[in-house]
């Protein structure tokens, strides 16, 4: 009983000493972390992790606009001023929700325009000698490098679903305008710049954008122009994404990443290909709010892909999905055993991880 009072007068003394210390804390993170509050809009809102992408999305909006038009603008304009998430030589997803009319129902569109791997690529691109995992292959060589989708993603998606009170031109001014006559920089560049410096001075190209002469961060308001990006997208806005696809940035392009290492050729480039399709829909309980979201992209398993593997291994499929997905932050094992039967039979053969979320599993918890 005594070693008990004394455990707990010293927890006493240490819970009182975190919270003394917390009190001094919290007036200092308040002011470097102001509160959030939250946003409200009647006819619309664009949401970006930067300032000025947001706001030119906005103003499509108040230009008679839709939310497509509005994304278009704010993807071209991210490539210039948030280059490390927002580029023209990835890729990415869209999911648009088109409202119902008197002819027609209302329907969910997802648009897949990951990058994809160049046709040269083979299962064990990413191995070593040794035949296992090789980290740098996938990370630090051209080899890691999928043929970009983002320009064709953006313009098929305007094709298809803009509200056709614009050009593609026209949501392209913005941004070519940013790189070609520069903007002061902010958090948006010396982030980037801070976490990948040395990855940057490999590259003779990117050291020379992004760092000083001597390979230091560029100072926070330099002006930072982005010549060669405003000539490419001035192209992209003339002519298409056959501008980019074909032609000398396309030879650029395949060319780069060959001499880092890689196996793009100019003929896949040309061939980058877009997944237009439905998106996956659930209601989560009646009256409740509906939850759509976009297929996942592409999942290798250890000896195939995820199709070959379920229907060789169904067993195998289920256990490395208990091993490697993330169940300790949703419960324990049990608690999503139906998600792991679901991922292992057939209805999960195209839409894999996501959809265990949206319709495969049942816990209450997951």
């Amino acid at each position: 009983m005594i070693l008990f009072t004394r455990r707990a007068f010293a927890a006493g003394l240490l819970l009182a000493s975190v919270v003394a210390a917390q009190a001094q804390i919290e007036p200092q993170r308040q002011k470097q972390f102001p509160p959030v509050e939250a946003v409200t809009a009647q006819h619309g809102m664009v949401v970006t992790q930067e300032a000025r992408a947001s706001r030119i999305g906005a103003d499509i909006l108040k230009r008679g606009g839709n939310a497509v038009d509005a994304a278009v603008a704010v993807g071209f304009t991210m490539a210039v001023t948030y280059p490390r998430a927002g580029n023209i030589g990835g890729g990415g997803f869209m999911v648009i929700h088109l409202a119902g009319t008197k002819r027609k129902r209302a329907r969910d569109i997802a648009i897949d325009y990951r990058e994809t791997a160049p046709a040269a690529t083979t299962r064990d691109v990413f191995l070593g000698p040794d035949g296992r995992p090789d980290p740098a292959k996938s990370r630090d060589q051209g080899l890691a490098i999928g043929v970009p989708g983002t320009v064709a993603g953006l313009t098929l998606a305007l094709q298809k679903y803009g509200s056709g009170k614009f050009t593609l031109a026209q949501l392209m001014e913005p941004a070519i305008t940013l790189a070609r006559d520069g903007y002061q920089t902010g958090d948006e560049i010396s982030d980037t710049a801070r976490s990948s410096m040395a990855r940057l001075a490999r590259w003779p190209s990117s050291a020379k954008l992004f760092l000083k002469p001597d390979g230091t961060m560029l100072d926070r308001g330099t002006l930072f122009v982005q010549s060669d990006l405003a000539a490419t997208l001035d192209g992209i806005a003339r002519n298409g994404p056959r501008a980019f696809y074909e032609g000398a940035v396309a030879d650029k392009i395949s060319a780069a990443v060959r001499e880092a290492g890689g196996r793009m050729t100019y003929n896949a480039v040309k061939a980058a290909e877009i997944s237009l399709g439905k998106s996956l829909a659930q209601q989560l309980a009646k009256d409740a709010i509906r939850v759509v979201s976009v297929a996942p992209g592409s999942i290798l398993f250890p000896g195939g892909s995820w199709d070959k593997r379920r229907q060789a291994d169904p067993d195998g499929i289920a256990a490395f999905v208990a091993r490697e997905l993330p169940f300790g932050r949703f419960g324990t094992l049990e608690e999503v055993g139906d998600t792991v039967a679901f991922l292992a039979s057939p209805r999960a053969s195209w839409i894999a991880g996501t959809a265990v979320v949206v319709d495969g599993c049942q816990s209450r918890m997951f």
